[in-house]
């Protein structure tokens, strides 16, 4: 059964998938880390810095509990999977690290390296998409076979790389927290780009539900086509003009339609917030 989890199967389940021979079955051997190199080809370049120190203190007070995997080059090793583990060891100011030696060519460990990164769990769903796009493409891997590498069903590996079809501006917005991946998911569905990103800087500015936005696209896209067409050529129009009333009434404002015929929706959650837009139009 295919395994839905973040971690997918793990670096022992990974590794065989690849046919790649352990030396030793799997039993480990110290090497100094002196002779040990990472691989200029890695494609996480970012480690953190705060997370690097804990880990280090933790070798420190336990040692390295999980090895890492390396292949020789040489006289010397080259790290195919654990290098945030020798980042921190080096960190610790430790001779030596609990290492498997494995023989694998270039390509596989590339492949190897990028599936590694995949199961990061600080990842986010744009790095993430990357990543498995990366597989696809440069490995010519089928979803299927990243999805059994990944521990993850074929959907989910569709799922995750249909969030690339979003505006470079929405994915940022995903990638800093200000949109989930539950919001993102909504939005892949809306065809035009426009609305796409007023829909999101609208989920960003007014911390709207995913509810509250399937709800939204749901009465753009629901009636005929003519509708949805009204939302497209209304998106710069009109936006300067949802942007206004939503700040005079403090709520959260929707307007369907053209600039030429349509309608005003204003939310409001409470009696006390019904009276208080009712008080702010009538005085205005």
């Amino acid at each position: 059964m295919v395994r839905n989890d973040r971690l997918g199967k793990g670096l022992g389940a990974l590794i065989s998938d690849y046919d790649i021979n352990l030396e030793g079955h799997g039993k480990t051997e110290e090497i100094d880390l002196s002779l040990i190199d990472t691989n200029p080809d890695q494609p996480r370049k970012a480690f953190d810095n705060k997370a690097l120190s804990e880990l280090a203190e933790s070798i420190v007070a336990h040692g390295v509990i999980q090895p890492i995997i390396v292949t020789r080059r040489d006289d010397r090793y080259m790290i195919v999977a654990g290098e945030r583990r020798y980042r921190a060891s080096r960190l610790a100011k430790i001779d030596s690290i609990p290492v498997i030696i494995t023989e694998v060519d270039d390509q596989q460990i590339q492949e190897i390296m990028v599936i590694e990164n995949l199961q990061r769990e600080d990842l986010n769903a744009i790095e993430e998409a990357n990543g498995i796009d990366t597989l696809i493409r440069q490995f010519n891997l089928t979803q299927e076979q990243v999805a059994q590498r990944l521990g993850k069903s074929r959907p989910a590996i569709a799922n995750s790389l249909r969030l690339l079809k979003l505006p470079e501006s929405v994915k940022e917005l995903l990638i800093i927290g200000k949109i989930t991946v539950g919001h993102a998911k909504c939005l892949v569905a809306v065809k035009n780009a426009d609305v796409i990103i007023r829909l999101s800087k609208e989920i960003a500015e007014k911390g709207l539900t995913v509810r509250q936005l399937e709800q939204i696209i749901s009465e753009l896209y629901t009636s005929k086509s003519p509708k949805a067409t009204n939302v497209i050529a209304q998106s710069k129009v009109i936006s300067n003009i949802i942007t206004d009333i939503s700040n005079v009434l403090s709520a959260r404002v929707r307007i369907t339609g053209s600039d030429s015929q349509g309608k005003i929706v204003i939310d409001y959650k409470s009696s006390d917030e019904l009276q208080r837009i009712y008080t702010t139009l009538i005085n205005k």
